[in-house]
């Protein structure tokens, strides 16, 4: 399971060419790092919106998770922005753990197996109404990576005028 799939942002018009002619790239980094950081607050706000939050109610889709108690869409953060020579890094992830001890937003972003656990019945009434789990697949919905592609030109353009301002 790769947790760590890191996302490559293309920055496009004049900006790679003015990007050469600056004197002080730390000067750049840091504000890219700013930029990055307002656009991760962006994204961490449309994955919320549109992949965290389908009625509990309502059917599995496989394309995110409902809401159930909440945990894991006010857990998600993106970390800050860091930057050294040549290289500029953020993440956007969440530290809910399951009941199991698992990352539960690890299990949801790329999918995992689940074996199969008998029933802790404390009387036999119980036991018969629910019965033993099965093993099954959880399939991955990558909520956290599908809000970063979909914002993957917005990040781009805000790099762009970043550097132009320069």
């Amino acid at each position: 399971m790769n947790e760590h799939a890191p996302v490559l942002i293309t920055v496009g018009g004049d900006a790679p060419e003015y990007l050469k002619k600056i004197s002080d790239p730390a000067r750049v980094l840091k504000a890219l790092a700013r930029t990055m950081d307002q656009q991760n607050q962006l994204t961490v706000a449309l994955i919320k919106r549109d992949y965290l939050s389908f009625p509990r109610s309502g059917p599995t889709v496989p394309d995110g998770l409902r809401k159930v108690s909440g945990r894991y869409e006010q857990s998600l953060r993106a970390s800050r922005a860091r930057f050294g020579e040549g290289f500029l890094e953020s993440s956007i992830g969440s530290n809910v753990v399951s009941k199991d001890g698992e990352s539960y937003p690890a299990s949801h972003e790329f999918g995992c197996f689940v074996p199969s656990r008998p029933t802790r019945a404390k009387n036999k009434y119980y036991a018969r109404k629910h019965p033993a789990t099965k093993a099954f697949t959880l399939p991955a919905r990558s909520p956290i990576q599908r809000g970063i592609k979909d914002r993957l030109d917005q990040y781009s353009q805000a790099f762009g005028e970043t550097i132009l301002k320069m």
